[in-house]
């Protein structure tokens, strides 16, 4: 198991929901589905304060899933069904948020190092004179120079 990275939240947040503890974790394929649902940093902050955002994550948080992790038609968790105190909704919220807000920051650093890196090395190479495409040869299609 990989140490966390600095500054991630916890893969795992316990809350009370129907009178029962119950842990939820989240995965790569679960971090994925809320970021593809926020399409970028922005929005993830927005979670705690957007009712329709905070509709959304919680459905996808909290409903059944089936042997495929997709959640079944109809089988959406009823919102105002919830059985759930009020600070656990708002830390679920904030996890999620916080778990999507580090994956965009954090992506977008690389982004950033990969353009650095490839910059130094465009440089290196006008400097060194090396050629990374061969040069087109001028052989004709018989095989022989011309």
């Amino acid at each position: 198991m990989t140490k966390p990275q600095e500054g991630r939240p916890a893969d795992r947040i316990k809350i009370l929901l129907d009178g029962q503890e119950k842990t939820l974790f989240m995965s790569f394929g679960l971090l994925n589905e809320l970021c593809r649902m926020y399409g970028d940093v922005h929005t993830a902050t927005q979670v705690p304060l957007n009712a329709d955002l905070r509709d959304v994550t919680l459905i996808t948080l909290l409903s059944p899933r089936d042997e495929n992790g997709m959640i079944p038609e109809g089988k959406e968790v009823r919102l105002n069904l919830l059985d759930m105190p009020l600070d656990d909704g708002d830390k679920l919220l904030s996890w999620a948020s916080e778990h999507a807000i580090y994956f965009f920051v954090t992506a977008l650093k690389r982004v950033v190092e990969a353009q650095k890196s490839n910059a130094a090395l465009k440089e290196l190479i006008e400097i060194s004179g090396v050629k990374l495409v061969p040069e087109a040869s001028t052989t004709s299609s018989s095989g022989t120079a011309s």
